[in-house]
């Protein structure tokens, strides 16, 4: 009598393996068919998702014409503009966690700061977050 693996242990390791293959060339084709491109975006495109992502700020008390803005969010703060037409520009840029006090212009006016973003050595922008205008009101 010879013996050898029974028909039924041959049939479910054949099974399994078929399964098993089937398995690896669907994970293989779904890399080759499914390879998204990634988009390239523009400088101010960039710095608009800095803007909304990690540009926050606290205006504190107003004291005559000035107030003093502080940056709560993790990217340097280059100035604001103040609407209709004044830009308050700050040198050094206000770093986050930092504090200055700027001259406000026009008695009831909005301001919402503005970053520099360089997205390459030869691509920098500079961008106001406009969503994040706040409204101010000299006495």
């Amino acid at each position: 009598m010879k013996k050898g693996i029974s028909p039924l242990i041959a049939s479910i390791l054949l099974i399994g393996f078929t399964i098993v293959l089937a398995v690896l060339i669907f994970a293989w084709t779904q890399r080759s068919f499914f390879v998204f491109e990634k988009k390239d975006i523009s400088c101010n495109q960039e710095a608009a998702l800095i803007c909304d992502n990690n540009i926050k700020f606290e205006l504190g008390p107003l004291n005559g014409n000035k107030i003093e803005v502080k940056n709560t969010g993790n990217f340097a703060i280059k100035g604001f503009n103040e609407k209709p037409v004044n830009k308050i520009e700050l040198n050094p840029a206000l770093e986050p966690f930092t504090s200055y006090n700027i001259t406000i212009v026009n008695p009831s006016s909005e301001i919402a700061p503005f970053i520099n973003h360089k997205k390459t050595p030869t691509d920098i922008c500079e961008v106001v977050c406009t969503k994040l205008y706040q409204k101010i009101t000299i006495p």
